[in-house]
């Protein structure tokens, strides 16, 4: 028979705690990405989250977010569903979600990756190669991703007039449809 001490019931008991407290968050952040709604998901959001490989704040991310949503209004969107799957792309080993919002009029996508490191959610990045868990491709809208590389580099203080939306979400698709004939996503 196998026993447990008190110390051992207390580590299982806060990382089941720990666990729970970081599934709540998560959905509550999800909860604000389907009303599209930056100004809820602002204090859900931790001051000392890193955003993509160039290290960007939340206030980025925030950014991205309402231009994101502003662009799906024009859309005619109104809500946005959130889909759970997978990276295509081998993303993060630390990757707890890897989550897709998609315009319930649109049908557009838009997908991140939240990353957890010990014990809370640490960063965050977009996701060109979102699949669903049926192994299915939700192909992201290159208007979306352009929105959110323009955005990247306006804040990081770089040049943004190369940024020409029809050329550059132009060169996004021709990327994106490169690496799905070549079996990137599978």
């Amino acid at each position: 028979m196998q026993t447990t001490s008190i110390l051992e019931s207390l580590d299982i008991l806060e990382k089941a705690t720990t666990t729970e407290e970081i599934t709540t968050e998560i959905q509550n952040i999800l909860n604000a990405f389907q009303t599209m709604d930056v100004r809820e998901l602002e204090p859900l959001l931790d001051e000392e989250l890193e955003v993509g490989s160039e290290k960007l704040d939340k206030y980025y991310f925030l950014a991205v977010l309402r231009d994101v949503f502003i662009k799906y209004k024009e859309y005619g969107d109104t809500q946005l569903k959130v889909e759970e799957g997978n990276c295509g792309g081998g993303c993060s080993k630390t990757a707890v979600k890897v989550v897709n919002i998609r315009g319930v009029q649109s049908n557009k996508n838009f997908a991140f990756v939240i990353e957890k490191e010990q014990d809370s959610i640490s960063g965050i990045h977009f996701c060109p190669a979102f699949i669903h868990f049926d192994k299915t491709r939700a192909f992201a809208c290159p208007a979306l991703t352009n929105i959110a590389y323009k955005k990247r580099d306006e804040m990081s203080g770089k040049d943004i007039s190369n940024w020409n939306d029809d050329e550059s979400i132009e060169t996004i698709r021709k990327i994106a449809q490169m690496f799905d004939d070549a079996g990137i996503y599978d």
